[in-house]
């Protein structure tokens, strides 16, 4: 009994000590992250977002002579461009979503104007200040979030009149929309967003749609500097650890190999198929002949799979 309690203790205490030092021990190890946690991510990536929509955009939007695009969606159904223009923790767009973007300098723009391109969102949320997010006039019924909210969401139908009402204060003359018969990243227009479009629009506007070929790709396919620079840093990081651990891998993956040659006899023996199966049939057919050979192949076989395993994981490792 004291044996037992004298055991006990120095098992508690040794527990103790481990418990005491593994603080110490954990802080010598340090995660390298080359590309910084996900936040930090998240707000390099806003920034790319920030840049894209004040300087690639306008550029885009003139160089296809149109002054107004309009981008609508429905949840789950977001069009190719969608990932471009919204922020990096955006996950989809907001049950029906409508972007809109108009260049009040006009089709192709001028020299002399240097007003920036509106940016507006119909549903959803402001994608980190890039679009100034329209609400609702109704009232909203409570809070949405877990904050209080003056407004309701925009939703169904007011949608495409607030959209019609936008349209019509800044009188575009040309107004984008993605669809292609080219390119399917030009072509995310659905063809029920296009039906609700025509209705909640009339003739007046719908004739002035232009079918935008190339502008959704060529925002989707434009990249900022910084953007360049992380990719050439990521580039980096990967052919540098690809050296790193690919001996390690290879060694692996032969280790693997050898281990299932020898396990392949035994499966057979239960009933998984292959030689082993095989081995089975003819021991209890009393072919001894036949199983001194079959033996002797799995012998063989084995021996040099370990051997050529090991001299290899030798030069590797």
């Amino acid at each position: 009994m004291k044996q037992f309690a004298y055991t006990t203790s120095v098992r508690l205490a040794a527990m103790a000590s481990a418990l005491a030092i593994a603080p110490a021990h954990a802080q010598q190890f340090q995660t390298y992250r080359p590309f910084g946690t996900l936040r930090e991510q998240a707000a390099r990536q806003q920034k790319w977002l920030d840049e894209r929509m004040t300087t690639v955009l306008p550029a885009l939007m003139r160089k296809h002579k149109v002054d107004m695009w309009v981008v609508p969606m429905r949840e789950y159904n977001e069009d190719p461009v969608f990932s471009s223009i919204v922020s990096p923790t955006t996950f989809a767009a907001r049950r029906r979503t409508i972007y809109l973007f108009f260049d009040p300098c006009g089709p192709g723009g001028s020299s002399s104007c240097v007003k920036p391109v509106e940016k507006l969102a119909m549903g959803g949320t402001s994608q980190g200040g890039v679009f100034q997010a329209i609400r609702s006039t109704k009232a909203a019924a409570g809070p949405a979030g877990g904050q209080v909210q003056a407004q309701a969401e925009l939703w169904g139908d007011e949608q495409w009149q607030v959209l019609k009402a936008e349209i019509e204060k800044r009188n575009p003359k040309a107004i984008a929309i993605d669809i292609s018969t080219v390119f399917a990243f030009n072509d995310g227009l659905s063809a029920g967003e296009l039906e609700g479009m025509r209705a909640a629009l009339g003739q007046k506007w719908t004739s002035r749609f232009h079918h935008a070929d190339d502008l959704a790709l060529d925002l989707i396919a434009t990249r900022v500097p910084d953007e360049v620079d992380a990719y050439h840093k990521m580039q980096e990081v990967v052919w540098g650890v690809i050296p790193q651990v690919g001996p390690l891998w290879t060694s692996y993956a032969l280790y693997r190999f050898e281990s299932n040659s020898r396990s392949a006899t035994v499966l057979g023996l239960i009933g998984a198929g292959g030689i082993g199966q095989t081995l089975f049939e003819t021991l209890n057919s009393f072919s001894y002949s036949q199983v001194s050979a079959i033996v002797l192949v799995i012998v063989v076989a084995v021996s040099l799979i370990d051997f050529l395993s090991q001299a290899i994981r030798s030069r590797l490792l």
